[in-house]
């Protein structure tokens, strides 16, 4: 599992709303 996508996902998520 890579993190840096963990993290871009909760990111992208986080800016969806």
């Amino acid at each position: 599992m890579d993190l840096l996508l963990e993290i871009v996902l909760t990111n992208l998520r986080k800016t969806s709303g």
